[in-house]
């Protein structure tokens, strides 16, 4: 991302020298536009031969957005193409005072994905996440337990449990997949 349009935007960051979605206000992440990657030096593309760079004058979209989207293309077109979200970091977010799974939760239910039948899959990193989505937050709906490395520091999973037989019986009571 800008760096320095964060640093206009917003006088905060991490000790990591990093921004986040957390510290802006919605108005603030729509004032920005995507683009596809590229070099703040030359202002070349990173991947010449991917989307066109500064053709387009994209915003952020919200989950909400997404999904209204997604649900009218379905409608126009005839198709039913599904939804494969990922809540990211939720350990975080909780740590900044965001209960980030309930809100996606919440949205996903208004739009009608709310049981295995729903041509969605929620997926995250975090298994005490992934467990409290399925028994606290109720949802009904497909879930998948994403699994990586100890040292990705992905989430406060031990995903060399994870991929123990132990471990994989375990997420089977919660997971889909």
């Amino acid at each position: 991302h800008n760096h320095k349009c964060c640093t206009i935007i917003s006088q905060s960051c991490y000790m990591d020298g990093r921004y986040y979605a957390t510290d802006f206000t919605l108005t603030e992440l729509k004032s920005l536009s995507l683009s596809e990657r590229f070099d703040p030096e030359n202002k070349k593309p990173i991947y010449p031969n991917r989307f066109p760079l500064n053709e387009y004058n994209f915003k952020i979209p919200t989950l909400e957005e997404e999904i209204q989207f997604i649900q009218g293309l379905n409608k126009s077109t005839g198709k039913n193409v599904g939804i494969y979200p990922e809540i990211k970091k939720p350990f975080w977010h909780k740590q900044q005072g965001k209960d980030i799974s309930k809100i996606v939760i919440e949205i996903l239910n208004k739009y009608g994905y709310k049981s295995k039948e729903d041509k969605i899959y929620l997926q995250t990193f975090d298994f005490d996440e992934l467990k409290r989505i399925r028994k606290e937050l109720g949802y009904q709906g497909k879930l998948i337990m994403l699994v990586g490395e100890n040292d990705w520091n992905e989430a406060p999973t031990d995903y060399e449990y994870i991929k123990s037989e132990e471990g994989i019986a375990e997420v089977a009571q919660y997971s889909d997949g």
